[in-house]
């Protein structure tokens, strides 16, 4: 708390003003942006008692501080996302490629514009658990020892951890929980079988596998795309939702995803 004697409104919020602007000047990069809301009131006579002047600039301040900690933890995401990038195979080139065929496969099978957008999202995040996992790791070209696909399967519940933090976010945190889960059971982390597994999650599986068969990845070459439809028609049913895994297919045989 700070008292300013003799100080004027306009002057007061100046003064917010610039201890904002002050404590904004971390560097032009900062990997943790400075998180800062400040609130002000004024005692314009001398019957108003301290106390509800002092309440009343508390409760400015609790309301900034919504606005403020929702952009702070939005710029950490977009941080967090960035350096994943720097270290590893998920581009935003890679996020581009499923945002366009999960908007093939929504608007096929009749998800609403809300849905839409939440798989849009997703896919932008399902695997920012990674930032967890050390880069020798990400990029191993040989079999991953069985301590490293220990470390490895960690990453959507570290990624469900992050999202369920940010109020943005927290609205697609279970689907990056489960879309390591398999139709079958077989998958990770709860082993969660069929329909258990959230539709979004479901999709997501068929569709990053997908990209990452027909991608270059440290650990594997690429595929042809008829190469990469045979592995989904091959593992619907088990790793795949069959129907999602059959609509991906037809709409990738039209024509209608590449």
């Amino acid at each position: 708390m700070v008292l300013l004697p003799r100080t004027l409104r306009p002057l007061a919020e100046a003064i917010c003003e610039r201890i904002q602007s002050e404590c904004s000047q971390t560097g032009d990069s900062p990997e943790v942006p400075v998180s800062l809301a400040l609130g002000t009131a004024v005692k314009d006579g001398i019957d108003q008692d301290i106390f509800d002047v002092l309440r009343h600039s508390e409760d400015w301040m609790y309301h900034n501080k919504l606005s403020v900690s929702t952009s702070a933890r939005s710029a950490v995401l977009r941080t967090l996302l960035n350096s994943l990038g720097a270290k590893s195979h998920e581009t935003e080139e890679h996020a581009l490629r499923l945002r366009r065929m999960v908007f093939s496969v929504g608007e096929e099978i009749g998800l609403n514009p809300s849905e839409i957008n939440r798989l849009s999202l997703l896919v932008s995040l399902h695997d920012i658990g990674k930032i967890g996992v050390a880069e020798d790791i990400l990029t191993k070209s040989s079999e991953l020892t069985d301590e490293e696909w220990a470390i490895m399967k960690r990453h959507p519940e570290v990624g469900y951890r992050i999202a369920s933090a940010t109020d943005e976010f927290s609205n697609v945190a279970l689907d990056i929980l489960y879309h390591h889960e398999c139709w079958d059971g077989s998958g990770y982390p709860q082993g969660l079988k069929g329909e258990a597994i959230p539709l979004l999650s479901r999709i997501v599986a068929v569709v990053d596998a997908y990209d990452a068969m027909t991608s270059e990845r440290p650990y594997s070459e690429s595929i042809c795309q008829q190469e990469a439809l045979f592995e989904l028609k091959l593992c619907a049913g088990s790793q795949f939702d069959p129907k999602i895994a059959d609509v991906f297919v037809r709409l990738a045989e039209e024509g209608r995803i590449s």
